[in-house]
């Protein structure tokens, strides 16, 4: 028997999957919990702020350490007060705009410009492909990246960034990122025979109502969604199978 599950050992922790499980007793390892705030919080913010920090130029390292920054801002959106505060406490919660004024795309953009600005060595840390997550943490406690929150001392993260990114965020964000692949494909398998008729309704010289031109663009955007989710599974994968380090 122990030839055939040679990592089921006394000694394994979570199924010898710490990043993907939590192990509650040392049996065999489960899914972190997928609660409506962590869903909602996903879908409104995470995915919005990952694609923005990407497009900025950082890394995917970077780019979830921003939203897991975020995440620990927000509580996961947990708390209706805090569900959409600013970028790690900057001058404290009502000291900056947070990320959704005036609307989430540019209140994240906001954001990151406030970084980019006021917070250089930060912002090329962040752009860094395999960021060193205790010498980040180090560098947050000793201030080296900018003074965070309201401690004059300098940030005080390392409890919770490592926690944030190794014990659940990637996990359920990949799960939510599923779910919207799977909810992608359907709405493409609905639209498409009525797209499929309008485009040949269009190459016989017919003239389309709006309704039909509406079918064909909504098929291209969600063919064009549907990508940028399995790039971002993609990416976010090789994340993790990579440690994460």
């Amino acid at each position: 028997m122990s030839q055939s599950y040679p990592w089921f050992t006394p000694y394994q922790y979570a199924s010898n999957n710490p990043i993907l499980n939590i192990d509650l007793d040392g049996l065999e390892g489960r899914r972190y919990p997928l609660t409506t705030e962590h869903r909602a919080f996903i879908n409104d913010i995470a995915l919005s702020a990952y694609q923005a920090a990407r497009n900025k130029g950082y890394s995917v390292h970077g780019a979830i350490v921003v939203i897991s920054l975020m995440a620990n801002e927000s509580g996961y959106g947990n708390k209706t007060s805090r569900k959409y505060n600013n970028y790690f406490g900057i001058g404290g919660a009502t000291g900056l705009q947070n990320y959704a004024q005036p609307d989430i795309t540019s209140g994240i953009e906001y954001g990151l410009n406030f970084i980019e600005s006021n917070f250089p060595c930060l912002n090329s840390e962040l752009a860094v492909e395999n960021i060193n997550l205790g010498d980040l943490d180090a560098a947050f406690n000793e201030g080296r990246l900018g003074k965070y929150n309201t401690n004059p001392e300098g940030a005080t993260y390392s409890s919770w960034l490592a926690s944030n990114i190794t014990e659940g965020l990637i996990n359920r964000t990949l799960q939510v990122i599923d779910d919207n692949i799977i909810t992608t494909k359907k709405q493409i398998d609905d639209i498409l025979p009525k797209a499929e008729a309008a485009r040949v309704k269009q190459e016989n010289g017919g003239e389309l109502t709006q309704e039909e031109k509406g079918q064909i663009e909504l098929h291209g955007k969600l063919l064009e969604q549907l990508g940028e989710l399995k790039e971002f599974k993609d990416e976010i994968t090789t994340f993790q199978n990579e440690g994460g380090d």
